[in-house]
Formats: C-alpha cells, structure tokens, sequence
C-alpha cells in the first residue's frame, strides 16, 4: 500500500468530503473547490465561472462581503447556517433548492467555508408548519376541543366509510348549555370562559371511551335522522350525568 504524504492526504479528503468546502482570499477570490462545493454552487455560476465566492453568491447573499470585511480577527464567524435559496433551473416546478453557508476567517488573508444542501430539511420543516398550521385551524382556541370544521370532516369520513362498511353505525351526541348567557351576564365573560372550559374538559372525559369530542359551535352543522341503538343510548345517558355534575369554580355553582 502507498503511502500518501500528510498534505497530499488532507487536499484528498477534502475534495472528496461529502460537503462543499472553499478556502478563499479575504476578498473572495477562490483558492480551492471541491468537487460538492462545486456542483452545489453550479446553479449559481451557469457559465462554470467560478472566480470569486462573493460575486457567485451575489445574487443571494448581497451583504457577505460587506460582513467578512467586518468578521476581521483570525477564528471569526462570518455567518452560520445562512440559508441560500437557488434559483430554478429550467422551467420545472420543482421544490427550491436550499444551501447553508457556513464561513469562518482562518487569518488575515485566508476565509473558509462549507456549503451544504439543506433541501430535505427545509421541506420536512415547511411540512411540519403545514401540519401544525392544519390542526391549529380545526381546534376551538378556548375549549382545545375540534371545531366546526373538524366535526364537519369526521362526519363526512364516516359517512363515506359507510358505502363499504354498510354495517357501520355511528352516533351524534349534542350537547347544550342552556341559559349559558346569565353566566356572561352575572358574572362576566372571564367566567363564561372559565365554564365553557371546564365543560370542554368534562366532554373530553367523558368522551375518550367512545367516539370523540368537539366544539361545533351553534346551531349544530348536521343532522342525523338514524336512530341510536340501545346500548349507544345508554352510554350517553352515563356521559350526560357526568357532565351535568355541579361546580364550584368563579365563586358560584354552575351545573
């Protein structure tokens, strides 16, 4: 086995390693590439002229100059994780393509940085935002029981089930506080707040057993015309007794 020398070791390595990494003079110009760096930066540069890391990445980070300048002690970080967003190639709609740069000045004269694609990263995050957005709209901000919106697909989903699953049964409960507005009135809407709550809280209880809870809001958005079997009725009977016991909380009673 031949043995490499230390320095000729380390060039390999580096132009081998699975990120792009460049070492610049203090204004850019470029005195090494790998092979990533090159093809992550390729987009940037259509010609393949890749003279001056500053004037590539001109088109979407403007100001890295300007903040290497000011980065002038040797181990200083120029930026950190600095999203570059690559323009499209062609006329696809594909998903944008996402760099990280990360720079750090070595010494008076010499820059290093690392490039790496954070793509994949970037849409598992606009998904998650996505997802969390989605549940935040089909869940009551005061009760944190489903919403209208909510009450209504669930329906619908059932609904559908039952083409195939012509066996398939399933109930609606309704559940309404009656003279809510004497609460409101009497004692101020904090209170009111504070018992639709605690009645949010009950429903949930008492409906983890069978099927679900939520806040559909007035009037209801359905109708279900189909009569309840006799063991559903029942356990609604057991969940209405539970949610009608009294309570002491805002200083009064309220079933």
């Amino acid at each position: 086995m031949t043995e490499v020398p230390g320095d000729e070791a380390l060039v390999q390595f580096l132009y081998r390693a699975p990120i792009g990494l460049i070492q610049t003079t203090s204004d850019g110009t470029i005195i090494l590439i790998n092979p990533m760096a090159a093809q992550l930066l390729m987009p940037l540069a259509p010609g393949g002229t890749m003279v001056n890391l500053f004037e590539v990445l001109k088109a979407v980070a403007p100001g890295l100059r300007d903040l290497a300048s000011a980065r002038s002690l040797p181990g200083d970080l120029v930026c950190e994780a600095l999203p570059l967003l690559l323009p499209h190639l062609g006329s696809g709609h594909g998903a944008t393509q996402v760099l990280g740069l990360h720079m750090t000045r070595m010494d008076d004269s010499t820059l290093m940085a690392c490039l790496s694609d954070l793509t994949v990263a970037a849409q598992r995050e606009h998904q998650r935002l996505e997802a969390t957005l989605h549940g935040q709209k089909r869940i009551d901000a005061l009760t944190s029981l489903p919403n209208r919106m909510a009450v209504l697909e669930r329906i619908q989903r059932l609904l559908a089930r039952r083409q195939d699953e012509p066996g398939l049964q399933f109930g609606v409960l309704l559940v309404n506080a009656d003279r809510f507005e004497r609460i409101n009135v009497t004692l101020g809407h904090a209170a009111g707040d504070e018992v639709l709550r605690l009645m949010g809280s009950r429903v949930a209880s008492a409906a983890w057993t069978m099927g679900r809870a939520a806040a559909p809001g007035n009037p209801p958005p359905w109708q279900h015309g189909s009569a309840p079997t006799n063991s559903c009725c029942v356990s609604m009977r057991w969940k209405v007794m539970r949610l009608t016991r009294p309570s002491s909380r805002t200083g009064c009673s309220a079933p």
